[in-house]
């Protein structure tokens, strides 16, 4: 009688597999030589006689003989028998496996060492293999073949080959790569300036722009100012019935006779019949300090009409003239000349429109007080009306009002050439600003009178803006501490 094998496989009972005991042909364990009792395929005729006799002995003893009935058998008896008929067979056979269990070899065997035969085949796993390999070079949905091979590989993979979705990077890179180039750009432009300049400044040059911006030339520039706008004034003057005037500008132009001066020189050409006066200025509007030895002004006058008339009825007849002059300074001889080029026209100086200008910032911190006027308003008006009065030898009256008794600034007044254009309640408008320091600004417009200008019933008013600050002394004393004209901060 034999075990049915395992899975079915008649190769099965061939395979060898380490650690376990091998199957004999009977189909039992044969483990180390030992051989357990074996099983006759064929009973014998005698011997199974005397097994019936014996099973129907022993069944007679535990249940009586057939047709007899069944003997009573108390249950505690049949729960507490022990059935020990195959203990002694299980006993030999846990003592050989642990004996045989001793000589197994080790599991932990490397790779390398075991080799795989023709019944290690495992149709499953096999599969598996060739479903990754599949996987991994074949796409299957696309149908096309994935690209491999590594650094071996001609052919560059791009990440398209593998994912059909959008590159959003794709523009982060574009924007990443233009500000990479521009840093780059920039960082050669500025190793270029710094080694290969455009322009090489030479020492004089240098020290003459430091000359220039400290205002430190050694060029005369009050002197030059007098210089050119006297010659405008005199080479503007055109009258030929006073040839006294033609003798005035030999004079500028370092000659003794205006006969000495060429046509060309003047770079001005006249009528015969021309008559022009100079009615405001000329006046100098702005200065350029070139070198030690020259500079260039602009200057602008207002002159008459050709005919010499400055209005005809209501209205002015005259007009704006500008020019620029190149002056040359000579320092051995000091001396100052109109250099041949000069005195060339230009455009006018343009004036703005003052109702264009902002407004002006608010005083102190922008909060204005109108609680504080009553308080403070004898400051005021005692301090303006002494002012109008007050000079530097005589200001005893205002020493009450100010608060630094030393300060020139506050009592060197108008010494009485003006007054006030009535009381000082009318003639004094105030607004009362606070500020973080605790000193209070006042702004302040005042119509003055001029008292030398004006008589009984002709009179010349002017409307004055100052900035007052008035400053608590404590007691309800308060004292001004500073009074200027306005200084404008736009808003």
């Amino acid at each position: 009688m034999k075990l049915p094998s395992l899975d079915g496989n008649e190769k099965d009972k061939n395979k060898k597999s380490p650690g376990l005991p091998a199957i004999d042909d009977k189909g039992l364990p044969n483990v180390g030589g030992f051989d357990l009792p074996q099983i006759s395929d064929e009973i014998e005729a005698e011997d199974f006689e005397n097994f019936e006799d014996d099973f129907e002995e022993e069944q007679y003893e535990d249940f009586g003989h057939a047709g007899d009935g069944f003997r009573d058998v108390d249950i505690e008896d049949v729960l507490n028998e022990e059935d020990d008929f195959n203990d002694e067979i299980y006993k030999d056979v846990d003592n050989i496996m642990n004996e045989e269990s001793q000589k197994l070899p080790s599991t932990s065997y490397h790779e390398e060492d075991y080799y795989a035969t023709e019944d290690d085949y495992n149709p499953d796993y096999e599969d598996d293999l060739e479903n990754n390999k599949k996987k991994k070079f074949i796409d299957r949905k696309n149908k096309r073949i994935i690209p491999f091979g590594g650094r071996k590989s001609k052919r560059k993979v791009k990440s398209s080959d593998f994912d059909d979705r959008k590159n959003l990077l794709a523009k982060t890179k574009v924007v990443r790569f233009i500000i990479m180039v521009i840093t780059l750009f920039m960082f050669l432009l500025g190793l270029k300036n710094t080694f290969l300049p455009s322009h090489v400044y030479t020492d004089e040059q240098i020290k003459q722009f430091a000359r220039e911006g400290a205002g430190q030339t050694g060029f005369p520039r009050e002197r030059g100012e007098a210089f050119v706008e006297d010659f405008m004034k005199v080479y503007l003057t055109i009258d030929r019935s006073r040839p006294d005037y033609n003798e005035i500008l030999a004079h500028y132009y370092g000659e003794n006779s205006y006969t000495a001066i060429k046509f060309d020189q003047k770079n001005m050409k006249t009528g015969i019949d021309v008559k022009q006066y100079v009615i405001i200025g000329p006046t100098v509007y702005d200065v350029k300090l070139l070198t030690d030895y020259s500079a260039m002004y602009r200057v602008s006058a207002y002159v008459s009409n050709v005919d010499g008339t400055e209005t005809d009825g209501s209205n002015a007849t005259g007009r704006w003239l500008s020019f620029s002059l190149n002056v040359y300074y000579d320092e051995q001889n000091d001396t100052l000349a109109i250099t041949p080029d000069s005195p060339t026209i230009i455009p006018s100086y343009k004036i703005g429109r003052q109702v264009n200008v902002p407004e002006r910032a608010p005083f102190g911190n922008g909060e204005v007080n109108k609680d504080i006027g009553p308080a403070i308003n004898p400051t005021i008006n005692g301090f303006v009306q002494a002012y109008a009065e007050s000079s530097v030898s005589s200001h005893e009256a205002i020493l009450q009002y100010i608060d630094d008794k030393n300060d020139i600034s506050l009592y060197d007044g108008f010494g009485g050439t003006v007054k006030l254009n009535g009381s000082p309640d009318t003639a004094i408008k105030r607004t009362i600003y606070n500020n973080d320091d605790g000193v209070y600004r006042v702004d302040l417009t005042i119509n003055w009178i001029d008292t030398v200008a004006s008589g009984n019933d002709n009179k010349v008013e002017y409307v004055g803006k100052y900035i007052m600050r008035v400053k608590p002394e404590g007691d309800g004393k308060y004292t001004v501490s500073s009074f200027v004209p306005y200084t404008y901060y736009r808003k």
